[in-house]
């Protein structure tokens, strides 16, 4: 009775394992496709992301280099004092020292 019960045990286990298994690689491989196009659209959309900031960097610099040569016309007093705190707060947000 014990050999009987010890082999329905060992045959679970077996059964079970090689289930396991057998699922593990069909799932592999029918998610296979899926997964690749999933990187390859976090990839495009890193991509994507890593233009955008050159864009804004681009962005940054012509407000920068705008703010430089309008602060040189210093129309008068208080619109140079506000050109320079611009050119300041821009420096503060973008974490660049000026020249």
């Amino acid at each position: 009775m014990e050999t009987n019960i010890l082999n329905t045990l060992i045959d679970t286990l077996f059964s079970g394992i090689v289930s396991g298994i057998i699922v593990a690689f069909v799932t592999n491989y029918m998610n296979r496709r899926k997964t690749e196009a999933e990187i390859r659209e976090m990839e495009a959309h890193t991509e994507k992301t890593h233009l955008e900031i050159e864009q804004l960097k681009a962005q940054v610099q012509d407000v920068r280099t705008r703010i430089r040569i309008i602060d040189r016309f210093k129309l008068d007093d208080n619109r140079s004092i506000v050109l320079k705190e611009e050119e300041r707060t821009l420096h503060e947000v973008t974490g660049e020292r000026s020249n």
